[in-house]
């Protein structure tokens, strides 16, 4: 699933693009995943003007002077995809939106399990459905988040919660909880302070080189241009379950918690802190 890494990777990409105008919009089948179809053609004739990423989520603001701008707000969930195309392009067979730029390139939107989702939204929509959202798990202050963490629940289910935080998936989770020597299944408010830090600092620390390597391509993600990204190749225990951790060679286990497979060095992450 694309996480705030992967979907970080695509805005900016797409922020390359500001400027160009939108001069058609396609709708295929997108039962499911488009929230907001009826609205769709109200994108044509105006101008990207910014891209920005919330979390998981990526909105592009358009507008054309004379109207209020509207945001095209966009989700990947599990399986979607973003492409930039050439607009003669062959459809690929779960297109679900095409919107055409002026220039002769097409931007595509794609899911086959249509977990994802796109919706356009004014700017007050935009404030009120934000005000749902978690800090960015990206640039959240270290106040911010310690404030978070002081629950009762499992550390990793609360990094996973979109409404505590935003942007983590399993992948940056468990990366963030083994770089950090903390066990996912500790409660946040047993936390020591110094865990706190530590974890906040690794939180970040993994987030950023994951976007320097565009991104983790274990199943479906691509970048704007079909590329894959390469932080796969730097997992240290992320689908590596009886593998040995590279920091002590200690056998990695896999268990389950918050609903998902969790992979752990018990050495380097002891249930007793």
């Amino acid at each position: 699933m694309p996480e705030l890494a992967e979907v970080e990777t695509v805005a900016r990409e797409l922020d390359a693009l500001r400027g160009r105008r939108l001069i058609s919009v396609f709708v295929h089948d997108g039962r499911d995943c488009l929230r907001t179809p009826e609205r769709l053609p109200w994108l044509c004739g105006r101008r990207l003007e910014a891209v920005q990423r919330w979390g998981k989520w990526m909105g592009l603001r358009l507008a054309d002077g004379g109207r209020r701008p509207l945001w095209l707000l966009l989700h990947l969930g599990m399986t979607g995809r973003l492409l930039r195309t050439a607009a003669g392009a062959p459809l690929s067979l779960h297109t679900h939106l095409r919107l055409g730029l002026e220039g002769g390139e097409e931007l595509r939107y794609s899911d086959p399990r249509r977990f994802g989702a796109v919706q356009v939204l004014g700017a007050a929509e935009l404030r009120e459905w934000l005000a749902r959202l978690g800090p960015d798990a990206l640039t959240v202050p270290y106040a911010a988040f310690r404030a978070r963490l002081q629950r009762r629940a499992r550390i990793k289910a609360l990094l996973l919660d979109q409404r505590v935080l935003a942007g983590l998936g399993n992948i940056y989770a468990d990366e963030t909880l083994w770089r950090a020597r903390i066990h996912p299944d500790r409660p946040a408010c047993s936390l020591s302070p110094a865990e706190r830090l530590r974890l906040w600092r690794s939180m970040r620390a993994v987030l950023r080189e994951a976007i320097r390597y565009r991104g983790t391509s274990v199943s479906d993600y691509v970048d704007l241009d079909g590329r894959r990204g390469v932080f796969q190749n730097r997992l240290r225990v992320y689908g590596r379950a009886g593998e040995p951790c590279r920091r002590c060679r200690t056998r990695l286990v896999r268990i389950r918690l918050a609903g998902r497979g969790t992979v752990l060095c018990p050495r380097c992450q002891p249930e007793d802190g």
